[in-house]
């Protein structure tokens, strides 16, 4: 028999990227000497806080059984571990190499597409019509985060 994993698992996998993306772009916020891309940092780390927070509101609530299948549950790791962005011991590295705003519409764009891709696949693995309607909620905004870096990354 195939290995099962509660939904509740990848939910959790998305909290942690969120931490991740906040932790990231709060980190840069404070090494960059360059203001507008402090600006923007500080601005992407409030709205990575905000997801954190509907996430971890979301896993306390949850209270569903639906299970994923180990391949299913493989892919959606894959996702997350192709997060741009790096654990906390590799945040400081990261930023360091960062020195124009381009360079953090680029880390963000596809951190945005990361994130599109995960929620996206939530969305159509989660039964519960309240997550699943939230969970949506979170894929339109990240969309259109995507829409907006990509007009920022256009003016540059």
């Amino acid at each position: 028999m195939e290995k099962q994993t509660r939904l509740v698992e990848i939910l959790k996998l998305a909290l942690r990227m969120e931490e991740r993306g906040y932790n990231f772009y709060t980190t840069l916020a404070g090494l960059v000497k360059d203001e507008r891309v402090k600006q923007l940092a500080l601005k992407l780390a409030g709205d990575e806080k905000e997801h954190k927070q509907i996430f971890t509101q979301i896993i306390t609530e949850y209270s569903g059984e639906e299970t994923l299948e180990q391949d299913g549950l493989d892919y959606l790791n894959a996702i997350g571990r192709g997060s741009i962005f790096p654990d906390i011991s590799g945040i400081k590295g990261l930023a360091e190499k960062i020195d124009s705003f381009k360079d953090v519409l680029s880390i963000a764009i596809e951190a945005e597409k990361d994130a599109i891709l995960l929620f996206h696949e939530l969305t159509v693995r989660i039964h519960s019509q309240k997550v699943n309607k939230i969970i949506y909620k979170l894929l339109e905004e990240e969309k259109m985060h995507l829409v907006e870096l990509r007009n920022y990354l256009e003016e540059v």
